[in-house]
């Protein structure tokens, strides 16, 4: 995605590219990335975006970035007027960047300027969320987020007690301790996957796992199939 904006908005070389980012459900919360998109684009380069549009359980909001003394702001907005919004910002030659966060249950809109604007989808491997999306902005481009590696989860996790990693050199208790806490955590990596906000706290843990239960009870085998190529 970096790339893609230096090229259209650095040096001017094509128009934006539109994104489809696939993962686990939820990777917006899961991995972050729908605070550390909107967060990014908010400081690229001062001065070549205008607004960052974030669509999200039928809520368009529009971030409009600080320009000429007046201060950065968010409006919200329905899906339809926000997209309405939208193209009055791209008509009147402002540059954005949307953000948007599919789901089987909601349509996408099919006349985004995005040509114009960049744009980055954001959904799980079920093709029917992102279909007519595709077929509308041909030429998007698929990136895949991968999860956390075993031993990323494990470096966090001694940040996290390091205070007792400092003292567990010569306290046997200590130690046995951090072994046996750590093992907790293996064991919740496995039933809920390796995203630190589900495996590091027991309330979000219990809560994903219950979650997880409940849809692996009520998957059917053509939904089934959508996650085996992740």
């Amino acid at each position: 995605m970096k790339a893609d904006l230096d090229a259209w908005l650095v040096r001017n070389e094509r128009c934006p590219r539109p994104f489809i980012l696939l993962g686990s459900p939820g990777i917006g919360e899961s991995f972050g990335v729908g605070s550390h998109l909107p967060y990014e684009l908010l400081h690229y380069a001062p001065g070549k975006l205008v607004a960052v549009a974030f669509l999200v359980n039928e809520r368009m909001y529009i971030f409009y970035l600080p320009r000429g003394g007046v201060p950065g702001r968010v409006e919200r907005y329905t899906k339809d007027d926000g997209v309405e919004r939208i193209m009055d910002l791209s008509d009147a030659g402002c540059r954005g960047y949307m953000i948007l966060d599919a789901k089987e249950t909601m349509d996408l809109p099919t006349c985004l300027p995005t040509r114009l604007w960049g744009s980055i989808v954001l959904s799980s491997p079920n093709e029917r969320n992102y279909k007519v999306w595709v077929e509308t902005n041909t030429g998007s481009k698929f990136l895949y987020s991968n999860r956390y590696h075993a031993r990323e989860m494990k470096a966090y996790s001694a940040w996290m007690r390091r205070a007792d990693l400092a003292i567990a050199e010569g306290n046997a208790a200590v130690r046995a301790e951090l072994d046996k806490s750590w093992r907790v955590m293996e064991g919740r990596m496995r039933e809920v996957g390796q995203a630190p906000r589900y495996v590091f706290d027991e309330e979000s843990y219990q809560s994903r796992k219950d979650e997880v239960e409940w849809t692996l009870n009520t998957l059917i085998t053509g939904k089934a199939s959508c996650f085996l190529l992740v």
